[in-house]
C-alpha cells in the first residue's frame, strides 16, 4: 500500500477548462449539454453537467493541487471501493491526465456545521463511518503526521510562511504522535475528511463524497477529524465515541482529541498553500487563521497533557 508521504503525486498544476472536460467524454458528444457551476468547493472546482437532461457531478482539481498530497489514482480506486458499501456515489468517468472525476448526481442537501450539532448526528456519523470502514482495504495509507510534514515541506519549498509560532510546536507534535502510536486501533478504510461539506443528506440517508484524502487509517483519527470539523464539544466527542465503539473510554476519547488537534494543525498549513497558489474563489486566509487559532488554544490548553497521558 502507498503511504501519503510525498508531494504532488498524480495531480495537475494547471486546471482544465470545463469545456475541455466535456469534450473529452465520448459518450457526451453530440448530446445537449447544460452546465451549472457549483460554489463552495475549497480543493476542487465543481459543476452539475446535465447531458440530455441527466445530471452528473463533475469535479475538477484546482490549480496547483499537486501540492496538497492528494494521490489522484488512489482516490479513484478508493472511491470505487467506498461506493461498493453504498455510502458514496459511483464514479462514472475518470480523466487520469487531469484528475477530473464524473460521479453520480445526488439530489440531497449538503450539510453545514449547524447540522452537525443535531443531537442525532453523532449516531448518524458513527453509523456511516462503520459502514465505510467495512469496505475493502483502500490502496494507500493515510497519516495526519506525515501529511503535516508534507505540507511543511511544501511551504519551505515555495518560501511560504507557516502560521505564526508553528516551529515552536515541533516537540509537542512529536509527543502527540508518540502518544497516539502507543495503542493504535486496527486501521480501516477511512475518508479522513468527514467535514460537513462532504456529507449529503438525502431524505434521511447520509452520503459521503470526496475521497481525495482517503486511505487506511486509525478510526480514532477519522472520528477526531469529524469532531473537529463539526466544532464538537466534550459531550459530542463522548456521544460519537460511544456510538462508534460501544463505549466512550478515556483512552479512545483522548486519542480522538489528539487527532482533532492534528487536524487543525495540518489543515492550517494546507490553507497557507491554498491561499497563495489556489485559483479558487475562497477566503483561505481567514479560514486558515481561524483553524490555527483554535489549534493553538488546544495545544496550549491544560487538557492536552491529560490527553497525551490518557492516550
Amino acid at each position: 500500500m502507498t503511504p501519503v508521504t510525498g508531494i504532488g503525486r498524480q495531480a495537475p498544476s494547471m486546471t482544465p477548462a470545463l469545456e475541455d472536460v466535456i469534450a473529452a467524454i465520448p459518450e457526451w458528444r453530440g448530446q445537449p449539454i447544460e452546465v451549472t457551476p457549483i460554489s463552495g468547493g475549497i480543493t476542487n472546482r465543481a459543476a452539475c453537467v446535465r447531458v440530455a437532461g441527466k445530471p452528473y457531478f463533475v469535479s475538477i482539481p484546482g490549480a496547483h493541487s499537486d501540492l496538497l498530497s492528494i494521490p489522484r489514482a488512489d482516490e479513484v480506486e478508493n472511491s470505487r471501493r467506498a461506493a461498493e458499501t453504498g455510502v458514496s456515489p459511483r464514479i462514472l468517468h475518470h480523466l487520469p491526465a487531469t484528475g477530473v472525476l464524473v460521479v453520480e448526481w445526488l439530489e440531497g442537501r449538503t450539510l453545514g456545521v449547524p447540522d452537525m450539532q443535531d443531537p442525532e448526528m453523532p449516531e448518524r456519523l458513527a453509523t456511516i463511518a462503520r459502514r465505510l470502514h467495512s469496505a475493502r482495504p483502500f490502496v494507500n495509507d493515510f497519516d495526519l503526521f506525515r501529511l503535516t510534514e508534507s505540507y511543511s515541506g511544501a511551504l519551505a519549498k515555495h518560501s511560504l510562511a507557516a502560521p505564526a509560532g508553528f516551529p515552536g510546536y515541533a516537540r509537542l507534535l512529536t509527543e502527540i504522535e508518540a502518544a497516539v502510536r502507543r495503542h493504535p486501533e486496527p486501521h480501516r478504510p477511512c475518508s479522513n475528511d468527514f467535514c460537513p461539506q462532504n456529507l449529503i443528506d438525502d431524505n434521511g440517508r447520509l452520503w459521503v463524497v470526496d475521497f481525495g484524502y482517503s486511505g487506511n487509517n486509525d478510526p480514532c483519527s477519522e472520528l477526531g477529524n469529524a469532531a473537529c470539523e463539526a466544532d464538537y464539544q466534550t459531550h459530542h466527542y463522548e456521544a460519537l465515541c460511544k456510538a462508534y465503539f460501544g463505549e466512550a473510554s478515556d483512552r479512545r476519547l483522548a486519542r480522538m482529541q489528539l487527532y482533532a488537534v492534528m487536524a487543525d494543525v495540518a489543515w492550517s498549513l494546507w490553507s497557507v498553500i491554498q491561499e497563495n497558489l489556489s485559483d479558487l474563489d475562497f477566503d483561505f486566509k481567514t479560514y486558515g487563521a481561524e483553524r490555527w487559532q483554535r489549534g493553538c488554544r488546544r495545544l496550549d490548553s491544560d487538557d492536552l497533557r491529560r490527553w497525551i497521558q490518557s492516550a
